[in-house]
This record gives structure tokens, C-alpha cells and sequence, in this order.
């Protein structure tokens, strides 16, 4: 099981409110239902599309993780496949 510092979390709110609000899908299982916020109505996409960004956010998090370390020291490339 990862430790807590290996998690990544990632949510998708809506930005337009302090604090910001969870957004609500129609139906999780079906990648076509829309999302949009409970208190303004702002759609955003499909849950296919919300996913796709959440997955690219939390991609892009673990490979700040991973190549931090590694910054700056000399004779060390990290690369990504």
C-alpha cells in the first residue's frame, strides 16, 4: 500500500466560488454524462473529457514527484517515454 506522501488526489471543483465546489456527475458510469457545478450550473464536458484532464493533472504531479530530486544534479537526465 503507497504511504500518504505517494498519493496523488486530485478533485474537480469548480474554481468560480470561494471556497470551491465539487462538481456533480450525472451518471460516473457512463464516460458521455455531463458535469457541472451544483451551485452555478457551469458545465464542463463530459465525465470522458473531466477524467482525461484529471488523469493528465495527476500524471503531471508524479512527474514533479519523481524528476524533483534529481534537479540539478550533474550527469542525471530524466526522461520520460
Amino acid at each position: 500500500m503507497p504511504d500518504e506522501e505517494d498519493r496523488v488526489n486530485v478533485t474537480a471543483q469548480c474554481m468560480l466560488h470561494e471556497p470551491p465546489v465539487p462538481v456533480v456527475v450525472e451518471d460516473a458510469e457512463n464516460d458521455g454524462s455531463k458535469v457541472t457545478c451544483p451551485k452555478c450550473g457551469k458545465d464542463y464536458g463530459s465525465w470522458g473529457e473531466v477524467k482525461a484532464a484529471m488523469t493528465e493533472a495527476a500524471t503531471a504531479q508524479q512527474q514533479e514527484k519523481l524528476t524533483a530530486p534529481f534537479q540539478g544534479l550533474e550527469g542525471w537526465k530524466v526522461t520520460r517515454d
